[in-house]
């Protein structure tokens, strides 16, 4: 995990953006959620992010969501973990935008 902090992949993910999210995540941000979702720590994650899309957005919104708990079991993470979700998803967010 930790090289992928360091070097993330340059592979091509192809995987649209769910249309129940595609109003507030961008492309960027969702290929960052299907690469995370390789490692096993972050599988549900794709899925959790649709199901909890207004959580998730609420959180992503936030002018410091670092110092805010992610949507459900997602605040336990380890510090580590947090900081991939914060920098694959979050980041990729602003970065567009």
């Amino acid at each position: 995990m930790y090289d992928f902090l360091l070097h993330p992949p340059s592979t091509e993910v192809s995987s649209d953006v769910p249309v129940e999210i595609s109003g507030w995540m961008n492309a960027d941000a969702w290929k960052n959620v299907i690469q995370l979702s390789s490692f096993k720590t972050f599988e549900r994650l794709p899925a959790d992010i649709v199901s909890l899309g207004k959580r998730w957005k609420e959180w992503t919104e936030h002018a410091m969501p670092e110092n805010q708990p992610m949507p459900s079991d997602w605040k336990q993470l380890p510090p580590f973990e947090a900081l991939m979700i914060l920098r694959f998803v979050y980041v990729s967010m602003r970065i567009e935008g």
